[in-house]
């Protein structure tokens, strides 16, 4: 079963579990090791032209165990004869230096919002169980004297959860615009 827990590279696949949900995988045939593509590519066959067929790839094999000349490799060797190759960032150590500095110093200004608040936040977040209305609901619920262990009944999530979204800790911009008042990172 395919579960709200991550994006997927596959924009398809994300765009028909947004529609439906979730997903059940079922084993449609049983083998022996050695037949294995050979059956996958007898299914993808069989979906070629379905508009529910979320497959991007139309070949069991894609390009695994692709055989390069020699004359190719040596070709792509010389090409990247020299180059190096880093992780990350293509800058020269002081200019890396700069940027540094300068994001420092428009995050000390307020000027660079929080790393958090970039992120998908609220309902939008792939692990989110509560809509902003929920949210604000558990606030008013707390307002009325409601205890954490019953809100937590009423939204089927645990203690310590509520206790993060009535101290602000979780979804920190409805805790904002519910209280009128920011909170401290």
């Amino acid at each position: 079963m395919l579960t709200r827990q991550r994006k997927h590279s596959n924009q398809k696949v994300m765009a028909a579990f947004e529609e439906h949900g979730s997903f059940e995988f079922v084993v449609l045939e049983f083998c022996e090791a050695d037949q294995l593509l050979e059956i996958e590519q007898k299914y993808l066959d069989l979906a070629k032209g379905d508009p529910n067929c979320l497959n991007i790839a139309w070949s069991a094999d894609g390009n695994w165990g692709v055989k390069r000349s020699e004359e190719h490799k040596q070709a792509v060797r010389k090409a990247h004869l020299g180059k190096q190759y880093r992780l990350g960032s293509v800058n020269s150590p002081e200019t890396r230096k700069k940027i540094s500095d300068k994001v420092k110093k428009a995050w000390a200004e307020g000027r660079i919002p929080h790393a958090a608040r970039n992120q998908p936040h609220g309902e939008k977040h792939c692990h989110a169980k509560l809509t902003r209305e929920d949210v604000f609901n558990i606030y008013r619920l707390r307002e009325q004297g409601l205890l954490h262990k019953d809100i937590a009944e009423v939204y089927n999530i645990t203690r310590a959860n509520v206790s993060l979204i009535l101290k602000g800790t979780n979804w920190i911009r409805e805790y904002e615009e519910f209280y009128g008042k920011k909170k401290n990172h």
